[in-house]
This record gives structure tokens, sequence and C-alpha cells, in this order.
């Protein structure tokens, strides 16, 4: 595990969450492999500062999966070890760490209409765990179903007033056991969502998320 008493100012204290996580995902891609890339680069991939990309790959740097050559705008950096960061990954992350809600509810496939739910109101979306491996595999979907789920609105009361309106207007109903359809709150935030593949016109997560979901 990365040892937080060892961070700076001029590192990420969480390098495998949200933007943050995006910049890993990025960064062990194929065409990476053996090569070298900018900071500049990459935050222009993702559309975010240079400034914070330089914090995340100072962390990665810390923990030896990294290295970099020289310091601001010419600075590159080369993957040395993704098997390391992999593991990293892995220590940190769970998928029994997310927040589950259990939901049944009066349709047939709650999966499908979840779905469209998600993209009439521009919730974020993409299915997991052994729902994806069923997809990929044109079988029949059995219960429970599982899917990260992320409003478009910020805040406090965000979650919740999406779960309400699930329940209040679309007749998602929370239970304790025997649930058609898990929503899950990402606690990696929206980094879930990176590289998400489409799978008969449904959104799932990429290999790499589903990999980590499910412990391969």
């Amino acid at each position: 595990m990365i040892n937080t008493s060892l961070l700076t100012k001029s590192t990420a204290a969480n390098p495998f969450r949200g933007i943050a996580g995006n910049i890993l995902r990025e960064l062990i891609k194929p065409q990476y492999k053996h090569s070298l890339i900018t900071a500049t680069d990459l935050a222009n991939n993702l559309d975010i500062s240079i400034a914070w990309c330089n914090q995340v790959l100072n962390t990665l740097e810390s923990i030896n999966v990294v290295e970099r050559n020289k310091r601001g705008v010419g600075a590159s950096t080369t993957l040395v070890n993704k098997k390391k960061l992999i593991t990293e990954w892995k220590a940190y992350y769970n998928f029994s760490r997310n927040i589950f809600y259990p939901y049944v509810t009066k349709y047939e496939n709650s999966m499908d209409i979840l779905c469209n739910i998600c993209d009439d109101n521009n919730w974020s979306y993409a299915v997991t765990h052994k729902s994806v491996k069923q997809l990929l595999q044109n079988k029949n979907l059995s219960n429970p179903a599982y899917i990260f789920v992320v409003p478009n609105k910020k805040g406090r009361n965000a979650y919740s007033d999406m779960l309400k309106k699930l329940e209040k207007k679309h007749a998602f109903y929370r239970v304790k056991e025997n649930p058609d359809i898990y929503i899950i709150k990402p606690m990696l935030g929206t980094s879930v969502f990176f590289d998400n593949r489409t799978v008969n016109n449904i959104n799932c997560v990429s290999d790499f998320q589903l990999m980590l979901d499910s412990k391969i």
C-alpha cells in the first residue's frame, strides 16, 4: 500500500479515485507500453489540469511505478511496473466496498428499464460484475443485476434524490434480500465509467474495471 506519510504537496493523496484514477487508466493503455509520455499529453487527452496530472505522476514515482525524466514542460513519464500498479490498485479497491442499494421492480427486465431511465435523465451508468459476463456471452441475465449509477447533479443530497425519483416515479422498491437489481454508488467515483463499452446497446464497464470488480 502507498505510505501516505511520504506524500507531500506535490503528490496526490489518492491516485486511484476519480480524475486521478483516469490518469492511471490512460497510462496503462497498450500504446503507452515502454514509451515516454508527458503530463501535458495526459492532461490534454483527459481534459484536466497539468498541475494535477503531475501530482498524480509524482505519487506513482514515489512507489516506483513510473520513472520521470526531468521536470517542467519537457518532463516525460514511463510506466515501468504495470504489475505493481495493478497490485496497489487491488490492495486499495475491493468491489464490496462500493455502496449497494438493492431493489425489486415490477418490470420483467429491470436492468433494461434502469438503463433507459438513466439515459432519459442523463445519469451516468455502467453494468458490471457477472452481468457484463452474461451480456458478452449472450446469456439470459440472472438476478440480481449489478449496475453503477451516478446522477448528473452534484451535492450532498444528489444521490438520495436520484434514488427517491426511482422509487416514487418508477416503482423501484428497496428490499433487504433477494433483489432484482443492485444500484451501486462507486467508491472510485466516475472513473469506473472510463473507456465504457457498449454490449447489446447497454453501457458496460471496461475490461480493466471488470477485472477489478470480478477479482480476476
